[in-house]
């Protein structure tokens, strides 16, 4: 409801999936592909605090938005 409620107020958003290093790489690609399609996004991030993996994606997606014009 979230990400419908941002979308629909035009509120720049991504999905961030944490924990993945608990995944395998299967899995993983699954979980993506499942949550863009579940949550309609092309905007998808693989997010693992243990490992690093996508924290320079997140840094850089958070860059983007904060960038953004919010009047555009």
């Amino acid at each position: 409801m979230l990400k419908e409620w941002l979308d629909h107020y035009n509120i720049p958003n991504a999905v961030i999936l944490t924990k993945t290093d608990k995944l395998s790489k299967n899995q993983l690609n699954r979980a993506l592909q499942k949550s863009a399609e579940l949550l309609r996004t092309k905007e998808t991030i693989a997010f693992s605090a243990v490992t690093g993996t996508g924290k320079d994606a997140v840094l850089a997606r958070i860059r983007k938005a904060i960038a953004q014009d919010p009047t555009q």
